[in-house]
């Protein structure tokens, strides 16, 4: 006899539930495992996405003085959906496009970006933490000496991480801000590795709908499955209120061979 274990992911959560999840963030969560098998994401690649996941600027999020007008309260019924971002705010922004982010919710410095270097520290008596840097962040070595060949590959693999995941996968987008300036992610390409590693401030720009472009790639990759002939069904995510009520195990359905022409998650 198997065991079957059913998660309601649709839970809704309590005032209690949330404040005991610190960090807490709707999301994506239930859908990253297929798709990180889907995208073929690395070690890293997987991180920068949960990160990534956890780290969307909400509209109850901190904001700079002359934004004060695009924050809602924590009990504001919209408080932990998405905060909105368009050109107004990033020239690399397509006119007439609009995306959510992840841009750091730090007090002294929201939407401020992430820098690659950074070692996390807990707050002490005198002053606030730091936040951990993205090297750190995703698992990559960095070690002294600016002439060490690591450092170079790391910085190298980090760029193209960030296009894979934000740009390639969750069709967003991916910019620096350096001394006022905005730089494109194949401009900072080029930059002195310094300036990539301890100057530039990077800011990651998703889809509004996280949930529902994971939903879509994960659709879009299977579907191409099924036309090369490699799986016997399509797969079609199906958003449910509850847990859906599975069977229960018997021992004339244990072994049985699944035949269903659509799934759901």
């Amino acid at each position: 006899m198997r065991d079957v274990t059913s998660f309601d992911w649709r839970k809704k959560l309590t005032k209690e539930d949330r404040k005991a999840m610190k960090g807490y963030r709707r999301g994506a969560t239930r859908q990253a495992v297929p798709l990180f098998r889907a995208a073929d994401f690395t070690d890293p690649q997987k991180k920068l996405f949960r990160w990534l996941e956890s780290q969307r600027t909400r509209k109850s999020d901190p904001t700079p003085k002359h934004r004060r007008a695009l924050k809602v309260g924590p009990k504001a019924k919209d408080a932990h959906e998405p905060r909105v971002y368009g050109r107004d705010f990033c020239p690399l922004i397509p006119e007439g496009k609009f995306y959510g982010a992840a841009l750091g919710s730090f007090g002294p410095s929201p939407e401020s970006g992430w820098t690659l270097y950074g070692t996390a520290t807990n707050p002490t008596a005198t002053g606030g933490g730091h936040a951990a840097g993205l090297i750190s962040i995703m698992g990559y070595p960095y070690p002294p000496g600016r002439a060490d060949s690591t450092r170079h590959e790391t910085v190298r693999k980090i760029l193209e991480d960030f296009r894979v995941v934000v740009v390639e996968t969750l069709a967003g987008l991916v910019a620096a801000k350096w001394e006022g300036r905005w730089i494109s992610l194949e401009d900072a390409k080029v930059l002195p590795e310094d300036v990539k590693v301890r100057k530039l401030k990077w800011l990651f720009f998703l889809p509004v709908d996280f949930a529902g472009r994971v939903k879509e790639f994960l659709e879009a990759h299977h579907a191409e499955r099924f036309e090369k002939g490699e799986t016997p069904f399509l797969w079609k995510i199906q958003e449910t209120e509850t847990a859906p009520k599975l069977p229960t195990p018997t021992a004339e359905n244990s072994g049985a061979a699944e035949e269903a022409v659509v799934k759901a998650l």
